[in-house]
């Protein structure tokens, strides 16, 4: 028989896991979005240029969206938005798997044998998953 505490633990780290999950998978979504924007008005101040270019806006346009085309490429550089959403869509994938490690621990709660080999597992993982973090 499971003591509460190993229960409680056990309930606790699942909750925990679902949090971590539910973060980084709203970060990630937030940096692809911002990612996908700067790339759009990047494109969008681009095409503005060429059709300056081709002396079909005035001059001052031109000027303007070259000073676009510079600030968000320095902003798309120093921002790195594609590869932090990489990054955290691989944690928020980690975190799906811990996730559903400890879920099936909370499903069979009642089989000790299983029980420290899966807790000692999980506990592991997510302290090589934090120490990850750190880095």
């Amino acid at each position: 028989m499971v003591s509460e505490t190993t229960r409680n633990e056990v309930w606790q780290e699942l909750l925990d896991a679902a949090r971590l999950l539910r973060y980084y998978a709203t970060l990630s979504d937030r940096h692809r979005r911002k990612h996908r924007i700067i790339q759009f008005l990047l494109m969008a101040a681009a095409a503005s240029c060429i059709v300056t270019l081709l002396d079909l806006l005035p001059e001052f346009v031109l000027r303007i969206t070259i000073a676009t085309v510079a600030i968000l490429v320095v902003w798309e550089f120093f921002g790195d938005y594609a590869r932090k959403a990489a990054v955290l869509h691989a944690i928020s994938i980690e975190c799906n798997r811990l996730e559903s490690r400890w879920h099936k621990l909370w499903l069979e709660i009642d089989r000790p044998d299983l029980v420290s080999h899966i807790v000692n597992t999980c506990r592991y993982t997510l302290h090589f998953f934090e120490d990850g973090l750190r880095r």
